[in-house]
């Protein structure tokens, strides 16, 4: 039966096994088929993904070519930049250069302008002074010789053997030869100062009516308010103070013109954006503090400061006879402020007065007195305005020198324009020479009162013992020389009270 059995089973086994086999092969195939249908697959994906690749790589080189065109275009910019850059540079740099060049051709050109302009300005003053000097010479017949008179005089002198003939023949060779040197000096001063008044002073100056008659605050005294009596019109006027119009005008333009420097002062010293100004400061530093160790600011320290003093109602009192009259002794000390000629007043209270903050000095008279408060324009300066050894032992006032040079050209114009009116040209004779008439020193000092007015350091000012004729108070016989025609300065002093140009001024005594 196993045997037989045995038999049947290999048959079946081999049944099985060959449906085993077709199915494994089945197996095979489909996964075969699979297989292939993946690799198909696979592949397709393969040949989508190299196609994206590809497209990828396609569009990536585009790109690329596309970002190196625009990197090209970049670097073609940048390089145009670059070359206007440079270009413009270059160009700014010789545009500086030019303009550097045009600058220096313009300063250049200013500076030749401004020579050309200081020549022809300096021709024109030649000029002008040339023409002025002929206009004065034609009006005025002045001849420095020796009078007919005094040539026969001296002619016996020689022929007597006399000693005084060789002292006349040098006596008059100097006064001729002084007499020439003033007559330049003259004809300089003739020659009108380039100035504008201030609209409101040429207004007065324009519609002056030619009345010398003080204001109503005259009559009045500046304290107590006292009737007092100032130098009002009268009938000798017609001889010393009567001009034309025209005339009067011209001589009041001159006597309202401003010196901000006639007294040295701080404010002078500090205006260093004017050039004519700095001369202010230049002039008084040579002067006075030559070889000093002193700043500037201790330098200026030593001048008065104008902007800051007020002295209240001033009064300056002359050396005239007619305070002798006049009695003005209390109506004088009853100002703030007294400025007088250094003169003896001990006897003479009653009409002068004892107050004296401030003292013109003269070598040629002592004073009972010593000023309070200022030294006026001291013979003897010290180095440094240093005032312990001066009177009283205050500190000098002390004039500017461009401006007290302007002061002196207008005083001569306003001064020979009265004289050429009144016919007074020629003053006296000196060794048969004759002599130019010219001012008194009184007029300078007066005027320098009208500056302390002119600045609001005075608020009015009260003038004494300035006269047309007479001697001196204390020396009677001593009278003003021909040379000096007071008549003008006194002229001057009231037309200035009359029109208050400078502030309130006014004259007492005649």
């Amino acid at each position: 039966m196993s045997e037989g059995g045995g038999d049947e089973e290999g048959p079946l086994l081999s049944q099985e096994q060959q449906l085993r086999r077709a199915r494994d092969d089945n197996y095979v195939h489909v996964s075969k088929a699979k297989l292939g249908s993946m690799v198909g697959l696979i592949l397709v994906l393969l040949a989508a993904l190299a196609s994206t690749y590809a497209s990828d790589w396609a569009s990536f080189r585009l790109e690329v070519k596309q970002e190196q065109q625009v990197v090209r275009l970049d670097d073609l910019m940048n390089d145009a930049v670059r070359e206007k850059v440079v270009n413009a540079e270059a160009a700014f740099e010789n545009a500086e250069i030019e303009d550097a060049e045009a600058e220096e051709r313009a300063r250049a050109e200013a500076a030749a302008e401004r020579t050309r302009e200081k020549k022809r300005r300096a021709q024109e003053k030649r000029d002008k002074k040339a023409r002025v000097a002929a206009e004065v010479e034609a009006k005025q017949d002045f001849s420095v010789t020796v009078s007919d008179y005094v040539k026969e005089r001296n002619e016996k002198r020689k022929k007597r053997g006399s000693d005084k003939a060789k002292y006349y023949d040098a006596m008059q060779k100097a006064m001729i030869e002084r007499g020439q040197r003033q007559w330049k000096a003259h004809l300089r001063s003739m020659v009108p100062r380039d100035f504008t008044l201030p609209p409101e002073l040429q207004k007065i100056v324009d519609e002056y009516d030619g009345s010398l008659k003080p204001p109503e605050y005259c009559y009045r005294s500046p304290k107590r308010g006292k009737k007092v009596a100032p130098r009002e019109p009268d009938a000798e006027d017609s001889k010393y103070a009567s001009l034309p119009l025209e005339v009067s005008k011209k001589i009041l333009r001159l006597a309202s013109a401003h010196y901000p420097c006639l007294i040295a002062h701080r404010d002078c010293m500090y205006q260093e954006t004017n050039e004519k100004w700095k001369k202010h400061y230049i002039s008084f530093d040579k002067l006075y503090f030559k070889g000093s160790a002193k700043t500037k600011e201790e330098k200026v320290a030593r001048l008065p400061d104008f902007s800051a003093l007020r002295l209240g109602s001033c009064a300056i009192v002359g050396n005239a006879d007619n305070v002798l009259k006049g009695k003005y002794g209390k109506e004088i000390d009853e100002h703030d402020f007294v400025v007088r000629f250094n003169v003896v007043t001990k006897p003479y209270k009653e009409a002068v007065g004892t107050k004296a903050h401030g003292i013109f000095y003269k070598t040629n008279y002592k004073s009972d007195l010593k000023p309070k408060m200022f030294n006026f324009f001291p013979k003897y300066v010290p180095m440094e305005l240093d005032p312990k050894d001066l009177p009283g032992g205050v500190p000098p006032l002390i004039h500017s020198r461009l401006d007290l040079h302007e002061w002196r050209f207008d005083l001569e114009q306003m001064f020979w324009a009265y004289l050429e009116e009144k016919n007074m040209t020629t003053a006296m004779e000196s060794f048969g020479v004759p002599k130019l008439p010219h001012a008194t020193g009184g007029i300078g000092r007066l005027r320098s009162m009208v500056h302390l007015l002119r600045l609001g350091v005075c608020d009015r000012l009260d003038v004494y013992g300035f006269s047309v004729g007479g001697g001196k108070y204390f020396e009677r016989n001593k009278v003003v020389s021909r040379a000096h025609p007071i008549q003008a300065e006194n002229y001057v002093f009231r037309l200035l009270m009359a029109t208050g140009t400078h502030g309130k001024l006014c004259v007492y005594g005649k």
